[in-house]
């Protein structure tokens, strides 16, 4: 009567000591040989039981290695988050320091401008307001796509998701560079 509710699955985990659940369990040994030699008095091969044992042992195996690699990648997932983070500080610097040579430069430049002996002095200051200018823009364009890799907002999909993590990818940058900007001129560091 058994033998028809165990292929019907309704016999209980007791009257049926070949169930892979009981194969399983952890730290179990001795249910793990008497559940073996159950399923050697049924009929199952030797091969069969070499079978099922090794796929459980191997998902269990599988199981270990998974959960372990998560472990590692969130932990490498968090420090390329401060990476990104410290990349995109530095840059955000490095750009305010270019927008103050920037202003500098051009404000040489306009006020050279058309005084015959600053004539020289007038086109280095072209340049160099120049350079300053595109090397900030540069920079900010580099700290925004490094700033919209780090922020993340998981409950948002597709182009909302996009829209925000570039608005505040936006709203972070001038702010940072506004803050060391600020700072460099009280500082004076950087200005020439």
């Amino acid at each position: 009567m058994c033998e028809l509710r165990e292929r019907t699955s309704r016999c209980s985990s007791e009257a049926r000591p070949y169930d892979l659940n009981r194969l399983r369990s952890k730290g179990e040994g001795h249910d793990f040989s008497r559940a073996i030699s159950a399923l050697m008095r049924r009929g199952f091969s030797r091969w069969g039981i070499l079978v099922l044992t090794s796929v459980i042992h191997t998902r269990k195996n599988l199981t270990l290695a998974a959960e372990q690699s998560s472990q590692a990648a969130v932990k490498m997932h968090i420090g390329s988050q401060i990476l990104r983070a410290l990349l995109a500080t530095a840059l955000l610097a490095v750009s305010a320091s270019c927008l103050l040579k920037y202003m500098w430069w051009a404000a040489c430049y306009s006020a050279w401008n058309g005084v015959p002996k600053l004539l020289e002095q007038w086109k280095l200051a072209g340049h160099n307001a120049s350079f300053n200018g595109w090397g900030f823009i540069l920079l900010e364009l580099i700290a925004i796509s490094t700033l919209i890799t780090l922020i993340q907002f998981y409950r948002l999909s597709g182009f909302s998701r996009l829209a925000l993590r570039l608005g505040a990818s936006l709203i972070i940058a001038a702010a940072g560079t506004a803050a060391f900007a600020l700072l460099l001129s009280v500082t004076q560091i950087g200005v020439r």
